[in-house]
């Protein structure tokens, strides 16, 4: 039989695609080590989405393979990952899963933030200010970032609440006075 990670990866000869065939062929057979390797491929991709995912299905082959330690690990790594991408979606069904494998976690809440001003701003806001006050469109933001238009729309709003403005404009001159270029 013919692998593959010996298939696909030398088409592309990149860390992604050998990410994406040890993915896939984990996948398939429901072998946890490509799992494994996947998401440390994607990890040295700089592709932490695909680095999650990939760590959640290798806790999950872990856990139906009976390694329960190793399986924990990999939903640990999984779950650091979705709450560094604020991906609260993604932590609310890893700390499941954790807890289906009788792990109890503590709050990973942040201490109260302000509700305005700078000291308000998740890092995502922040990092979307910063563009914003460089001059990029949402779609530019969006690509960028690596996140939909709906989530640069959503940032945006969130800015002009908490930092108490209501054009584009004043938002991007108020970000070039705290962060000059």
């Amino acid at each position: 039989t013919v692998r593959l990670e010996e298939v696909i990866a030398p088409i592309a000869g990149t860390a992604t695609a050998r990410a994406a065939s040890c993915a896939a062929r984990g996948l398939v057979t429901d072998e946890p080590e490509p799992l494994v390797a996947a998401a440390a491929l994607y990890g040295q991709a700089g592709r932490p989405l695909y680095q999650l995912l990939c760590a959640e299905w290798a806790g999950a082959s872990l856990a139906r393979a009976q390694r329960q330690d190793d399986a924990i690990a990999q939903l640990r790594v999984a779950l650091d990952l979705a709450v560094a991408l604020e991906a609260e979606h993604d932590g609310r069904r890893l700390q499941a899963a954790l807890r289906e494998l009788g792990v109890r976690l503590g709050s990973r809440r942040r201490g109260r933030r302000d509700v305005t001003g700078w000291d308000a701003l998740t890092d995502a806001e922040q990092q979307v200010a910063i563009l914003v006050g460089e001059g990029l469109r949402n779609p530019e933001i969006a690509e960028r970032l690596f996140i939909s238009r709906r989530t640069v729309e959503s940032h945006v709003s969130h800015l002009y609440t908490k930092l108490a403005v209501s054009t584009r404009v004043a938002l991007a001159n108020l970000v070039r006075e705290r962060h000059p270029v």
